[in-house]
């Protein structure tokens, strides 16, 4: 029992900034949602919409730049510690490739609400996707710089 204890302990402690980042991020739709529900029905639907767009480009852009972590980790693994600079210059170069073609798309994707059976005024109104778009342009730089650090051996404590 007492190992249980010991293990679930370790569990959670891994797990809490996990935790915090889910919740924040399900916190700040919740606040867009209802912001956007005290405007008017039409602009509730389009930030779900705009969001329902958003959510899996973001996605596969984070998918892509995480392919950073192991490659740090086995690289200090090996005692490689020098290849590690090059592999994270790689990613950058790489998040700065991928971030317009993601921006890119998602600029585009109200064009396809046309081809969609929704009212013509959400499928012409997309202020709300151009204005998180912008988020795609740190996002995949700060994605790089916390993948580092995951697949270092330093550690600092958050608490």
């Amino acid at each position: 029992m007492q190992r249980y204890w010991s293990e679930a302990r370790q569990l959670i402690r891994l797990a809490s900034p996990i935790l915090v980042a889910q919740v924040a991020q399900i916190a700040m739709n919740f606040v867009d949602t209802v912001m956007a529900g005290q405007v008017s029905a039409v602009d509730l639907a389009a930030v779900s919409v705009a969001s329902s767009f958003w959510l899996p480009v973001i996605l596969l852009v984070q998918g892509i730049i995480m392919a950073l972590t192991p490659i740090v980790s086995q690289l200090n693994g090996a005692r490689k510690r020098n290849e590690v600079r090059p592999a994270v210059h790689q990613a950058f170069w790489l998040a700065l490739i991928v971030t317009p073609i993601a921006m890119l798309a998602l600029y585009v994707s109200p064009l396809a609400l046309q081809y969609m059976n929704v009212d013509p005024v959400m499928a012409t109104d997309c202020r709300y996707l151009h204005a998180i778009l912008w988020g795609c342009l740190p996002l995949p730089c700060s994605r790089c710089c916390a993948t580092s650090v995951k697949g270092s051996p330093i550690r600092c404590r958050p608490w």
